[in-house]
């Protein structure tokens, strides 16, 4: 009996437990300057669906699972970027300059020792509906993961989170991005609105 009890307890250390789904997404400091020094237009923000056999609802970390707030991983990415075109003032639903976007790459893993996020997405900049830029950009984000799963998965979660503001900072540190905003007729910058 106390053995089987054991067991469970060491089943339960080195597995997991369940994760809370991921938080609404909050600015970013990192982005948010790199978008006050990119001088950008009010900018929209247009869909982002997922790509075809990509996982948008759940990823399995060990015995858990990884959720985004919303029920969908693309749509979390749209939000990120809205967050931070937010505060900056430059988010602007009726701005002649929109982004969106496709899902790519989601993957997170975290077995014992050494632990891995992937993602990455296909941007589409518009300019009233007539395309600017087309351009995939991947982050990766590697750590150290314990021999305890509660540990490992709560760390896990924290740094795949993360990699939606280094998406959106890849973004906007990117040539071709700004290039195009740049080239846009009549691209200035300036503030939105929510």
């Amino acid at each position: 009996m106390k053995t089987g009890y054991a067991l469970l307890l060491l089943a339960a250390a080195l597995g997991g437990c369940a994760i809370p789904r991921m938080p609404a997404p909050q600015p970013s400091i990192t982005v948010i300057n790199r978008i006050d020094a990119a001088r950008l237009p009010p900018l929209a923000v247009g869909n982002f669906t997922a790509a075809p056999g990509m996982s948008d609802a759940a990823l399995g970390v060990r015995l858990s699972a990884v959720r985004p707030e919303g029920g969908s991983f693309a749509a979390y990415l749209g939000e990120t970027l809205k967050a931070q075109l937010r505060a900056t003032g430059k988010l602007d639903s009726a701005a002649p300059i929109s982004i969106g976007g496709t899902l790519t790459e989601n993957d997170v893993g975290a077995p014992i020792g050494q632990a891995r996020g992937r993602l990455g997405a296909e941007f589409v900049v518009t300019r009233d509906g007539h395309e600017l830029l087309r351009k995939r950009l991947h982050v990766e984000r590697n750590w150290g993961s314990s021999y305890f799963g509660f540990v490992a998965i709560d760390k896990a979660d924290r740094m795949y989170t993360a990699l939606y503001a280094d998406l959106v900072s890849a973004l906007i540190d990117d040539a071709d991005f700004r290039a195009a905003i740049a080239a846009a007729p009549g691209a200035r910058s300036g503030s939105g609105t929510p």
